[in-house]
């Protein structure tokens, strides 16, 4: 196992330097910032503390991320050589906006194999600016991933609530002990594991932050044919994209064809 994946492994997330072109990044940004001022003023209030949540699904251009050459070759680093790819949404917090509250991204906690070394989702964000702590950059809990923390207690309802930000005073959105601020530059990638708390700060610049954040199987097929069944109904075919796209894709897209039951959706870990 090499140093990327036993750093995920025990800290819960990596961040790799000057991965991605940057005007790869820079061209994707027109296309985000476009997206995110476009968005209904019901979008806005159903989001406060997210920020956007627009699905890449929506728009071809994304394909440049969902398959980077370099990512696959991080993938491949790590020992991840099928990954699936799951979903993706452009995450863009406007000018002076509310924190992001603490959360897990990963779905499944009533089954074991939450509690599994390895991650059974992964997470990877391209911010599409510098990021730091004034504009809202990520934070994470190291080791939350495989051990119950304090914050956990914190998080007692869907996540649709804690986006209206109707509480401020919530310890969802407040600042832990434990926690660290991973900054970035525009280049850089964040993978993490699925089921680590991580959080955002608020963003207090005078500039919307974007970043766009992929989920992956990194090993789907190792996983159990119930999760693999469940996660049926979290993957959206694109629609609207050309011919040539799709067959690109087919091959990252996970695809289950038995008769498994499907579980129960889950984000909440209990002790």
């Amino acid at each position: 196992m090499n140093d990327l994946r036993n750093q995920l492994t025990k800290e819960g997330y990596i961040k790799i330097n000057n991965l991605i072109d940057k005007k790869l990044l820079t061209k994707i940004n027109v296309l985000t910032t476009d997206l995110v001022n476009n968005q209904t003023e019901k979008e806005k209030k159903e989001q406060v503390s997210t920020g956007s949540m627009i699905s890449v699904s929506n728009h071809e251009n994304f394909l440049s991320l969902i398959i980077n050459d370099e990512l696959l070759k991080i993938f491949s680093r790590m020992g991840y050589n099928n990954p699936k790819w799951s979903s993706g949404y452009i995450i863009g917090k406007e000018s002076n906006s509310a924190p992001l509250y603490w959360h897990t991204d990963w779905w499944a906690w009533d089954d074991p194999i939450s509690f599994a070394k390895e991650p059974p989702m992964i997470f990877v964000m391209f911010y599409l600016t510098n990021t730091n702590k004034t504009n809202g950059c990520l934070r994470v809990i190291p080791g939350s991933h495989l051990k119950f923390n304090e914050v956990h207690k914190y998080i007692k309802k869907h996540h649709s609530h804690y986006r209206l930000y109707n509480n401020p005073d919530d310890p969802v959105f407040k600042s832990v002990k434990d926690e660290l601020d991973v900054t970035s530059n525009l280049g850089d990638v964040i993978i993490g594991d699925g089921r680590i708390l991580h959080a955002a700060h608020p963003n207090l610049s005078n500039e919307i932050r974007t970043v766009v954040t992929l989920w992956y199987y990194p090993d789907f097929d190792q996983l159990p044919d119930h999760i693999k069944a469940s996660s049926e109904d979290h993957h959206k075919w694109p629609k609207n994209w050309n011919e040539k796209s799709l067959d690109i894709l087919k091959k990252y897209f996970p695809k289950y064809e038995g008769n498994a039951k499907k579980i129960k959706w889950n984000r909440i870990r209990y002790e």
